[in-house]
């Protein structure tokens, strides 16, 4: 019986041995990386261009330089830990086929800080492609995005700007750009987080995930500056507890997925859609958790009004309303979420062409209505909900169908 004790004893040890060997060889690996990295000849380090990374040194020029080494030599810039102060605009000239990546050690060891009398953004950018940021805290204490580019690439980044600054904080205009697991924080509720404009590129196909929203400031505007307008957008899997007014606004777009985000504590309306330009086609609000202090969805009434908004899987609480649209053109399918905590109504919308409510949940508070239609010469299906109250809906003339309610 020892003699398999100790058996049992030395192969133990022996795997703990294994294990330890491998994170010992896993860690020094990954330090061979970085070293490997910071020594490669294709790593420029802004400290060997000039900048102190002292807080008050003026580091503009030294950063300057790097940029324009970087672009010309398809090279990376590694900001070691330290806050570098900016007073005038860093820029990159447009350009495709060439890359320029910005590496910090963390967004809370690196800062890029536009200095408060900076009248401008911290860094412009022209690249359609090829411009990364990583592990960086970009802030501006002046007037000015913190970055104003066509094409980025964020990761692990934040983004941050003053009350007194009136820009949008980070604004953005090109194709299969991506922004994720970065923080955006403003202090001015007057501006956006989040600019996302096609002006006079195709802007296609771009990614806002896993990132959070934080502050004052209003979240994501997504429209356009031109006669055209963006097409595909995910948003996904963010943390919004800014509390401005408007958390996501969308303007012109088509196929945009809202979809597995966590939105609370607005002053207005979570996801607002005032249709303009081409308008908004195709959009699919699935698997939210909102709550806001208005509604929770929100359609403006507009002359031209949006098509194809899909609204399903979500959980909607405790505001005014859950879903309130009154521009839909085309077809409006409000189906299988929870609303619960609902003041004013779980769902209304008037001017819908073509409306399905169907599958839903809805309970409501303080003399609340569940659904309350409107429509005139419209094709509505109002089936299978269960609610809390009886509906109050007038529709005149079309076509409706509204059975197998369920009022409890």
């Amino acid at each position: 019986m020892k003699k398999i004790i100790n058996i049992r004893i030395v192969c133990i040890i022996s795997v703990l041995l294994l294990v330890l060997s491998g994170i010992i060889a896993l860690a020094y690996s990954e330090q061979s990386l970085q070293d490997n990295f910071l020594e490669s000849e294709k790593v420029i380090n802004v400290k060997d261009m000039g900048a102190k990374g002292d807080g008050t040194t003026d580091d503009t020029r030294a950063i300057q330089r790097a940029l324009d080494n970087a672009h010309a030599n398809f090279k990376t810039i590694y900001f070691p830990a330290g806050t570098y102060r900016v007073t005038g605009t860093l820029t990159l000239e447009s350009s495709e086929g060439k890359f320029v990546s910005l590496y910090g050690e963390g967004p809370d060891k690196t800062i890029i800080a536009g200095d408060a009398a900076l009248n401008g953004n911290v860094i412009t950018s022209g690249m359609r492609s090829g411009f990364k940021l990583q592990g960086l805290t970009i802030k501006h204490d002046g007037i000015g995005s913190c970055v104003d580019t066509v094409y980025i690439n964020a990761l692990n980044c934040t983004f941050e700007s003053s009350a007194n600054n009136t820009k949008d904080v980070l604004v953005f205009a090109g194709s299969n750009c991506r922004i994720t697991e970065c923080t955006f924080n403003g202090a001015n509720k007057d501006v956006y987080l989040i600019r996302h404009m096609y002006k006079s590129t195709i802007a296609i196909n771009s990614f806002i995930i896993d990132n959070k929203f934080t502050g004052a400031a209003k979240g994501i505007i997504v429209g356009s500056e031109g006669e055209s307008r963006i097409e595909g957008l995910k948003i996904s899997g963010n943390l919004f507890t800014n509390t401005g007014v408007e958390q996501i606004r969308m303007q012109t777009i088509l196929h945009c997925d809202v979809s597995k985000n966590v939105m609370q504590g607005s002053q207005g309306s979570a996801i607002v859609i005032v249709p303009e330009g081409l308008m908004v086609h195709g959009l699919f609000i699935c698997s939210n958790t909102i709550q806001a202090s208005k509604a929770c969805v929100y359609e403006a009434p507009m002359l031209k009004g949006s098509t194809d908004i899909h609204v399903s899987d979500n959980v909607l609480k405790d505001s005014e309303y859950g879903v309130s649209m009154h521009s839909t053109m085309g077809l409006l399918i409000v189906d299988n979420n929870i609303i619960t905590g609902m003041k004013t109504a779980g769902i209304e919308f008037s001017e819908v062409q073509n409306g399905i409510v169907c599958k839903n949940n809805i309970e409501v508070v303080d003399g609340g209505v569940s659904v309350s239609v409107f429509a005139v010469d419209s094709k509505i299906i109002i089936t299978d909900n269960n609610l809390n109250t009886e509906m109050d809906n007038t529709i005149q003339g079309g076509t409706q169908i509204i059975e197998r309610n369920k009022v409890s």
